[in-house]
């Protein structure tokens, strides 16, 4: 980690500047290198941070002038961009000019790259959902130097002031509306846009999921291994015309052919907007061309070194990108041991060259995605010929001759179309494979299990430790027992926004609380936040999901819940029309006993008490009991408080307790609701008397939660909120007791996380 906060620390600053002296005294190159680009990488990293907007001003609307620097991303609610964005008034902020990433919702029209727009903007800090295997977007805004989100508020100063001017970013967008205007199948226009120029925006969630299962992701955008093909093919192609136009008088023919490869290089490079592979390809292809023109061949950690200068040089937060260490994992095992150059020729120098990429690799993936492709090696064998021969030239074969051919650039978009259709049902065959890709969440110990094993698979002529090191392997990626015994749960409490996910775990049954979709979502919040996590707790099969208001969205989740992973009985709040007979109505108490854990669940009538909308007007709330400990949520305290009837609620009590906390004694209430029915639940207070809270979905200033606390009668510290911690995690063990804390490791929430919560108490608002 190199920051711990804002301020960057002065040892490790230190630490770094002596270890590039000693380096450089001693020769070491390639310490030298990764000490200054430590350096480099750790300033860079402080300077975003503090660019970063306010946690204090989250929710501010902002008029100013907004440059759109990238390709527009249209989707069926919005339009989505990045900006400079620089207010009006800037007086009123730390900073000017703000890399925001905004979002246009019911947009009519579609901002074109390069222009620049006077709009209003609410502006948010880079805050994102944090749940256990879910993508790390905060991870991804950093890296990409997002300081704010934002989202246009429509209004009369909302208009294009200035049409962008002819740019490299113009002229990528063009391309990509040429090729999806020639190719009528929208994933195949999507999968060329994004090989020839490297926009990603239109590919579909169901291809980006194929490719992960099948390791071939690496493929889908200009990375390279496409950079590397096209700068070969043209170096192949001038030595091969080099012989008809030779002359005594030309250059030396390698040196020739090694420029305009370089040449080809960048060219392809530009097209894909410089993107970190591209950026590592292209300088380690310059560096290698220069150390040959000065006729000194650099060693192979000398090429290493200068090349990861320059990317991080260039490139300060590419260490944040998982290409940086795959790419650089991947070279340096073909570099070491029996992958070194000339080290072996034919199919078998391939096919252990491939096999030890692939065990280097196979830390660095998990570690980075939570997950490992076990189809992937034999799939890359076939689809890396593929994409490379055949989709990559004939893509930019068209882009090369757009202009001057239209036609034959439509029938090179053509044939890579034909070959996309012919590939991609064997492909999707392959993703849908049930042992196809593994889902593995490994804790820092396994990982260093791992590094340690490592070593001996890459030396050669060490045979014997290599059995000792597979042994070692296979023990650190064996999935952990859960650890549960009769009578013990855990409760992972999910990030969902305004939506609830809950998973309760005993030690062989499942109960899903809600699916996290709330209205407008459409289930994506079933496929991005659920079932990652039940991915990553080795969950394959639901036994009951509980749908607690059994609205539209949760429906809508539950399908797609249902195409992911196995569900078995479903209970909603109330029927609907149409409803399947096998589906379980919230009218009544209803009691499961899971392996000593007592699983109630029952209607609560006063949730909607002032809903027009029939749907909402009741709710299920789950008991989860044992001996250890309790827990009851989620609560949804109704706006329009009346009493609540807790004695005619038959719900068994595990254990002797106070006449004052039957029927509904907890040990921790999960709630969910508006500020203002917060301050009214002096009712389920007295009933639940819990010892801990967990808050869903509400604001995060320190102030609000300070009030809860004190509604509930509890200490602040007990009080705990998913938005400022991420998913929280609750254990119940016997002995132990009710435990709380974050559910995703926070080893990995280094310098890019955001503040979570206000650094000072922020005005409230309580309603009438």
């Amino acid at each position: 980690m190199l920051f711990t906060g804002i301020r960057p620390s002065v040892a490790l600053l230190v630490t770094l500047s002596l270890a590039i002296v000693v380096a450089t005294a001693l020769r070491r190159w390639l310490v030298c290198a990764c000490a200054f680009g430590a350096l480099v990488s750790g300033f860079a990293c402080y300077d975003g941070a503090s660019r970063r907007w306010s946690i204090e001003q989250d929710g501010v609307k902002v008029l100013g002038d907004a440059h759109i620097v990238s390709i527009p991303d249209r989707d069926a609610d919005g339009v989505a961009f990045d900006v400079e964005f620089a207010a009006l008034r800037p007086e009123r902020f730390a900073s000017r000019i703000w890399h925001t990433r905004v979002y246009w919702p019911g947009a009519d029209v579609l901002p074109e790259a390069g222009d620049t727009w006077r709009i209003t903007l609410r502006m948010a800090p880079p805050r994102a959902a944090l749940n256990p295997g879910s993508v790390d977007r905060e991870r991804l805004w950093f890296r990409d130097g997002i300081h704010a989100l934002g989202t246009v508020v429509d209004g009369p100063f909302t208009r294009r002031i200035a049409a962008g001017p002819p740019s490299l970013l113009r002229l990528r967008a063009h391309l990509a509306r040429v090729i999806r205007a020639r190719i009528a199948d929208r994933d195949a226009a999507a999968l060329l846009a994004a090989l020839g120029v490297g926009v990603t925006g239109a590919m579909s969630a169901e291809q980006w999921r194929v490719f992960a299962a099948t390791g071939t992701t690496h493929l889908v955008a200009i990375s390279g291994l496409h950079v590397t093909l096209l700068a070969t093919l043209t170096v192949f192609a001038v030595r091969r015309l080099w012989r008809a136009t030779a002359s005594s008088s030309w250059p030396d023919r390698d040196n020739v052919a090694a420029s305009l490869g370089l040449l080809a290089a960048a060219a392809y490079a530009a097209l894909a907007g410089f993107s970190v592979p591209t950026q590592r390809t292209l300088v380690m292809f310059a560096v290698w061309w220069v150390a040959r023109l000065s006729g000194r061949m650099a060693s192979a950690t000398e090429t290493i070194g200068l090349a990861l200068l320059a990317v991080l040089v260039i490139d300060p937060l590419a260490p944040l990108s998982a290409g940086f260490w795959l790419s650089f994992a991947a070279v340096a095992a073909l570099l070491v041991g029996e992958g070194r150059p000339g080290g072996g020729r034919g199919l078998g120098a391939f096919l252990a060259e491939q096999r030890r990429v692939a065990i280097v690799l196979l830390p660095l993936t998990i570690l980075w995605f939570d997950r490992a492709s076990l189809v992937g090696v034999v799939v890359n064998l076939v689809a890396i010929p593929v994409f490379s021969l055949l989709l990559v030239p004939a893509t930019l074969a068209g882009l090369l001759v757009v202009a001057i051919s239209p036609g034959l650039a439509g029938l090179c978009f053509d044939v890579a179309a034909w070959v996309y259709r012919i590939g991609w049902p064997p492909l999707a065959a392959a993703a849908d494979l049930p042992w196809g890709a593994a889902t593995i969440a490994v804790s820092a110990p396994q990982l260093c299990l791992l590094a340690l094993a490592l070593p001996w698979w890459l030396i050669p002529g060490l045979r014997a430790p290599r059995a000792v090191a597979a042994l070692i392997m296979l023990l650190a990626l064996a999935p952990a027992p859960s650890g549960l015994r009769s009578g013990e749960f855990t409760v992972h409490v999910l990030d969902a926004g305004r939506g609830t996910a809950m998973i309760v775990q005993t030690r062989s049954h499942v109960l899903l609380i809600g699916t996290g979709d709330v209205y407008g979502t459409r289930g994506q919040r079933a496929l991005s936040i659920v079932t990652p996590a039940l991915r990553v707790l080795g969950i394959r099969h639901v036994d009951r999901l509980v749908l607690s208001r059994g609205s539209s969205p949760e429906v809508a989740g539950y399908g797609v819940l249902r195409g992911e992973d196995s569900v078995g009985a479903l209970t909603v709040a109330e029927l609907w029309p149409g409803t399947a007979p096998d589906v379980d109505a919230c009218d009544r108490v209803r009691h499961d006993s899971w392996d000593g854990v007592l699983i109630s669940v029952f209607p609560d009538r006063g949730a909607g008490v002032e809903s027009a909308n029939p749907q909402y007007a009741s709710a299920c709330i789950v008991r989860v009991a044992g001996p250890a400990g309790s827990l009851i949520g989620p609560l949804r305290i109704p706006a329009a408080q009346r009493p609540l009837a807790a004695d005619s609620l038959a719900v068994p009590v595990t254990a002797p307790t106070a006449s004052v906390r039957a029927p509904l004694a907890a040990d921790l209430a999960v709630l969910q609701g508006g500020g203002a029915s917060l301050e009214r639940a002096r009712s389920w207070a007295n009933a639940i008397v819990p010892s801990e809270l967990v808050v869903l979905s509400e604001p995060n200033e320190r102030a609000f939660l300070q009030r809860v606390a004190e509604r509930w009668r509890l200490e602040r510290p007990r009080v705990h909120s998913v938005r400022e911690t991420g998913a929280i995690r609750i254990d119940s063990r016997v002995g132990l007791g009710i435990r709380v804390g974050p559910a995703r490791p926070e080893w990995r929430a280094w310098v890019w996380r955001a503040p979570r919560a206000a650094r000072s108490a922020a005005p409230v608002s309580w309603g009438p």
